[in-house]
Parts: structure tokens; C-alpha cells; sequence
């Protein structure tokens, strides 16, 4: 994207990854945006999430080369969805009211343990809450 025209096509329906489009500029140069495409950030596991800041920095400023970051992450071939019912409220507000289900690839995926788990979205405040970095790679869902 570039300039007042490609701004204002964009804005008509379609969002390129990574950009802005509050105001008439890209989020990034040509070459952090290329950057960011090749790290593939969508597919990486939830596991090595917080290994991103430090591997991406390094290979912004020339330290790393990319083969380098792909054999220091996970990347999923299908990223687990989760389908949720919900409404927008007061002050922009995501009001969840129930899970509609699962899929991985978009193949719908069945599975009590997740409905547990996601589940805890409902519970009052001061139960004991479980947690996972990514529920489906612990299920074994994903590999």
C-alpha cells in the first residue's frame, strides 16, 4: 500500500496484513513488512510466542538469517479456531455469550476437554482458572 488512493481502496472492504488504516501511511517500511510476511507470525505455536520479540529483533537488525528463525520456532500447518457467539455492547464492548465450537483446518473438531476448558470464560471471579499456553497442542489436537 502506498499513498491517499491505495489508502482509500483499502479502506472500501479489504485490509492488507499489518497495516493501518487510521490515518495515509503503512504500519511498516517495505522491508519490515516483507519481514513480517515471511516469519509467518500466524502460524507460529502459541509455545513460542514469547520467544518473538527477541528472534524478530535479530533478524530486523541482521543478526539472524531467516532458516535461522524457522528452526527456533513451531510453525502449525492448521491453526485451531475457536467459533464463538457474541455481541458488540456498550462502548464497543465484546459481550461472549457462548462457544459455537472447534475446527482445525477447517475441519470441525469434537472434544469435551475443550469444552471444559473454554468453558472457564463463565466462572465467577475467584475460582481457580486453568491455563495453557495452547490447549489443543496439549490435547494433542495439533502437532
Amino acid at each position: 500500500m502506498s499513498g491517499a488512493s491505495s489508502w482509500v481502496n483499502q479502506c472500501a472492504g479489504r485490509c492488507e496484513p499489518l497495516g493501518i488504516y487510521v490515518g495515509l501511511r503503512d504500519r511498516f517500511d517495505q522491508r519490515m513488512a516483507e519481514l513480517y510476511v515471511q516469519v509467518r507470525l500466524p502460524q507460529v505455536s502459541a509455545e513460542d510466542v514469547s520467544k518473538l520479540p527477541v528472534l524478530l529483533a535479530r533478524l530486523a537488525c541482521g543478526e539472524m538469517a531467516l532458516n535461522d528463525y524457522m528452526s527456533s520456532v513451531r510453525l502449525l500447518q492448521d491453526r485451531p479456531k475457536i467459533l464463538l457467539e457474541g455481541s458488540i455492547g456498550k462502548g464497543s464492548a465484546i459481550n461472549l455469550m457462548k462457544i459455537l465450537g472447534y475446527s482445525i483446518g477447517g475441519q470441525r473438531v469434537t472434544n469435551t476437554d475443550l469444552d471444559a476448558y473454554f468453558g472457564q470464560i463463565w466462572r465467577k471471579e475467584g475460582d481457580n482458572v486453568r491455563w495453557s499456553p495452547d490447549i489443543f497442542a496439549e490435547l494433542q489436537l495439533i502437532q
